[in-house]
């Protein structure tokens, strides 16, 4: 083998280990859902109030579901397939979420037409409580925009949620830019509440 041939085999050795190195990297940090608490409306303080309106133009207004744990799942909507519509659908569905004591609502900041669009291919999605922050001042308030979940920092909510207990106190922040269905770890911190 030559002088090139040498170096070639060296320089591909060190490209080869560097991106074996560099994806195990990414793939330990990626693998851990991360808790983010930073966040413009602080756990232990009231929880912003708001009023959004349903998709069936409902008012919701925040400050009525005291005497309730409060689920709000702030998301991109729409665009945000299939992550968002699985956690949207899996909050409706669970009763852990909709019952005498705690409400779920999905915080979306797309246009109802595109919801209503949604529910009429896919029917499942009409026992979403939908919430819908179409100018994005809500999310804004609860620093849902400058999560690391957002993929569009500073104009949309990525996948972040907030639970708020029966006296309106925001408790706990959870971001999670792996997208998943975190039923099982909100549900063990509404425990908590209780």
């Amino acid at each position: 083998m030559d002088k090139n041939g040498i170096n070639n085999l060296i320089m591909y050795g060190v490209i080869g280990v560097a991106l074996v190195f560099g994806l195990f990297i990414a793939l330990s940090i990626s693998n851990q859902p991360q808790e983010t608490v930073t966040t413009k409306a602080e756990i232990g303080a009231s929880a912003p109030n708001f009023s959004l309106k349903t998709l069936d133009g409902k008012t919701i207004n925040l400050s009525e579901y005291k005497g309730k744990n409060v689920v709000l799942f702030f998301n991109e909507g729409s665009m945000c397939y299939p992550s968002c519509w699985n956690q949207i659908k899996e909050l409706a569905m669970d009763e852990r979420f909709n019952n005498s004591e705690t409400v779920s609502f999905s915080v979306v900041v797309d246009e109802m037409k595109n919801w209503r669009k949604i529910t009429q291919q896919f029917p499942e999605f009409s026992a979403s409580k939908l919430i819908f922050d179409i100018t994005g001042e809500t999310s804004k308030n609860y620093g849902a925009l400058d999560m690391p979940s957002s993929m569009h920092g500073g104009m949309m909510p990525g996948h972040t949620y907030y639970i708020i207990d029966k006296e309106g106190t925001l408790r706990f922040v959870y971001d999670d830019p792996m997208m998943g269905i975190r039923n099982d770890l909100i549900s063990g911190e509404i425990a908590k509440l209780n």
